[in-house]
C-alpha cells in the first residue's frame, strides 16, 4: 500500500457533552418556531377589539417573526457548535492519517 493509498479509520468521538448541547440549541430554535405560534394565536384570540391597528393578524405575523428570529439564531448556534466539532474530528483523523505515513 503506497503513502496516498491508506485506509481511514474513523477516530473515537470526543466532546459528548458539546454534542448534547448542540442538540438542545435545536431544540430550543423548535420550541421557538411553536412559541411564536402559539403566543401569535392567542394575541390574535385577545386583541379583537383593536380595529384601528389592523385587528390581531398583524400581531400574529409579529410574534411568528420574533419566533423564527430567535428560532434563527439558536440553529445557528448549534450548527456553529456541529461545525467546530467536525472540524476536530476531521484534523484528529487527517493527523492520525499523516501518522501513518512515516511508518
Amino acid at each position: 500500500m503506497s503513502a496516498m493509498q491508506t485506509s481511514v479509520t474513523p477516530v473515537p468521538r470526543r466532546f459528548v457533552a458539546l454534542r448534547i448541547i448542540a442538540g438542545l440549541c435545536w431544540g430550543i430554535a423548535a420550541l421557538c418556531v411553536l412559541g411564536g405560534l402559539v403566543t401569535g394565536i392567542a394575541v390574535v384570540a385577545s386583541v379583537r377589539e383593536l380595529r384601528d391597528l389592523g385587528g390581531g393578524i398583524p400581531a400574529f405575523f409579529l410574534c411568528w417573526l420574533a419566533g423564527l428570529l430567535a428560532a434563527v439564531f439558536w440553529a445557528a448556534m448549534a450548527e456553529g457548535i456541529f461545525v467546530l466539532l467536525a472540524i476536530e474530528e476531521n484534523t484528529r483523523q487527517t493527523a492520525t492519517i499523516v501518522r501513518s505515513w512515516g511508518r
